[in-house]
């Protein structure tokens, strides 16, 4: 019998919460991971839980370990972009110093673990932004666009061959320009604003999906 592994992840806005539930879900539930996705809290107001947007770290923190306090029994993953982290994320200051966007990214997980400071936490900083992972089926974006668009495959296929990855020909010195997304929305979608707050309205049950590869092999 296999044994189920539950993991919760922290994301930070609609996008990555549907991606998570729609698509990762199915792809791994059969290797016995469950999880289940939400996204960060940022504030409370009138009674109201507003999700969405990795503003202020402190906040983040707090939901990471009121969510670690509340379910014992699960690991606790996250799905943070490494673009526009908040200037008080663990680690910010040094990775902005390293040249390297992969070290960049090694240097802040690092630091986010030893704030967090809890065996069952295992922090995941996302190199690109999310639109960067659609590049994985391009002909799934061609069939999409083509809905109402004459065919950019050919276009589509030269973007990963490019001789630098999307975040390290953008890079700048400004440390909120870390990286920037390849497309401006997912296809099948209107673009969702990434960083707005919204209220967290809980309109379906949670599903059980799995979290990416590299959070399971850490």
């Amino acid at each position: 019998m296999i044994e189920i592994v539950r993991i919760n992840i922290l994301v930070e806005g609609v996008t990555e919460e549907t991606f998570v539930g729609d698509i990762l879900q199915e792809a791994l539930a059969l290797k016995g991971v469950n999880i289940v996705a939400r996204r960060v809290e940022m504030s409370r107001k009138h009674g109201r839980i507003y999700r969405g947007g990795l503003i202020n770290y402190e906040k983040a923190k707090r939901d990471i370990q009121n969510w670690l306090s509340q379910d014992k029994s699960a690991y606790l993953t996250t799905m943070f972009d490494l673009y526009a982290l908040p200037g008080n994320f663990p680690g910010f200051d040094e990775a902005q110093r390293l040249p390297n966007p992969f070290d960049r990214v090694t240097k802040l997980e690092e630091a986010l673990a030893e704030d967090i400071q809890n065996r069952r936490f295992i922090p995941y900083i996302q190199l690109h932004e999310f639109e960067g992972l659609l590049f994985s089926n391009i002909q799934a974006i061609d069939e999409v666009l083509r809905i109402r668009h004459q065919s950019q495959l050919s276009e589509l296929q030269t973007i990963p061959s490019t001789p630098s990855n999307p975040t390290t020909t953008s890079a700048s010195p400004s440390v909120t320009a870390w990286n920037s997304p390849p497309i401006s929305s997912t296809p099948s979608s209107p673009p969702v604003p990434r960083r707005s707050r919204t209220p967290f309205r809980n309109t379906r049950s949670p599903k059980r999906f799995c979290a990416s590869g590299r959070a399971l092999a850490a």
